[in-house]
Formats: C-alpha cells, structure tokens, sequence
C-alpha cells in the first residue's frame, strides 16, 4: 500500500463509512506491508469477548481489549504458537477516522494499555503516535493488575463498580504524572500527522513502523 492507496482509503472510509472498524482493515494491510513487521502475526483482536474458557486473556488490559495485536508467529522452528501475554510484543489502538486522542477515556484507555502491554501504536488513521513504555518501573497493586480486571463481567452494577475503581486509579495516575513530569507515560517518542495529505509524512509513518519491527527483534 504506497500514500495515495492509504489517502484513498481514508478518503473512501471518510464519504462512505466513517466508523472505527472499517479502518481496522486497512491499518492491518499497512502493517503487514512494513518490511520489520512482516515476521510477525499481527491480528485484529477488536472483536474479542469474555469466555468461560478464557483463551482470551492474553488480549486482556487493564483497559480491556485493544484492537490489534502484533505477536511472534512462530517458535522459530516454523511451528506456530499459541497467543500468550510474553508473545504480544506490541498493541494498536484505532480510534475512528480523525477522532481525538486526548480525550478523557482515550488517555485512560491508551495508560491502561500502556501498563498491561508496554508497547502502543495510537491512531486515528490521520494521526500515528508511538509509545515504549518500561514495565519494570511501574509494579501495579494486585487489585489493579491483570488478574483482578479481568473479574470485570459483562454490564452488571458490580462490574459497573469495578470500572469506575479502575478509571479512578487511573485517573490518579494521570493526575499523579501531570504535576510531577508533564507528559511522562504519554509523551510518545515518535509522531506522524497525515491531516495535511504529506508524502513525506506517510514516509516518515513507514520508517517509525519500520523501527518498531526491528526493535522488537532486540
């Protein structure tokens, strides 16, 4: 998918069918283009739900789901694995076409992301934003971690609770942050904006793509 196939989608998505998932599609064709990320599955994981199985709990945040997951592919023996939580080397969250980032419940949603999978692409199809963050500095209370969220079930008054307990820490957080060093787990280390309709920006959108593969590898 070279710029003007990736413009024309959106401007397709924007006239036709502006919602979020109709970009899924296309983001995942442009990952799987990128020469550092083609050794890698990366899968939409938007449509994941709650089951009494649980084989979705790799996929599980803080947050909930994301929406694409880039995963190793095989055990390098050309033998396919399983989804585990140490499998997922990063996660995508798509917002729909030029929709805000920094809205309230997408900086909870992109921190709560953040501190269960470390690694995040933030998009709105116009806007890329790159986040690494290191796990190893921020140890959760086992009532925020991954174990306890993952109780949350379905729209009850209970699960209804344990939302607004998890929004709330991580509302704390944000604030907690905010004072200390502004834009410390949301400052991104790389930024693309494709809204003025840039080659060089689309270019830019590759390489940092491009990077994440190979740092991944390291």
């Amino acid at each position: 998918m070279d710029y003007w196939e990736y413009a024309e989608e959106l401007q397709l998505i924007e006239t036709q069918n502006n919602v979020e998932q109709d970009l899924y599609n296309v983001i995942i064709r442009l990952l799987k283009q990128i020469e550092g990320l083609n050794k890698y599955s990366i899968r939409d994981i938007s449509g994941r739900r709650r089951t009494v199985s649980g084989s979705e709990k790799p996929y599980w945040g803080i947050k909930g789901f994301p929406d694409i997951a880039i995963l190793d592919k095989s055990d390098g023996n050309n033998i396919f694995v399983p989804a585990t939580t140490k499998d997922i080397h990063a996660v995508v969250e798509v917002k729909a076409l030029g929709k805000s980032l920094d809205t309230i419940d997408c900086i909870r949603q992109l921190t709560g992301h953040l501190l269960s999978f470390g690694r995040v692409i933030h998009t709105n199809g116009y806007v890329w934003r790159f986040y690494d963050l290191d796990l190893s500095h921020y140890k959760l209370e086992k009532k925020y971690n991954e174990d306890y969220t993952y109780d949350i079930r379905g729209n009850s008054k209970e699960s209804d609770a344990k939302w607004k307990m998890v929004n709330t820490f991580l509302d704390q957080l944000v604030q907690l942050h905010d004072d200390n060093n502004p834009e410390d787990i949301w400052k991104p280390y790389a930024k693309v904006d494709l809204k003025n309709n840039e080659q060089s920006e689309y270019d830019k959108l590759v390489k940092e793509l491009d990077k994440l593969g190979k740092k991944m590898r390291t």
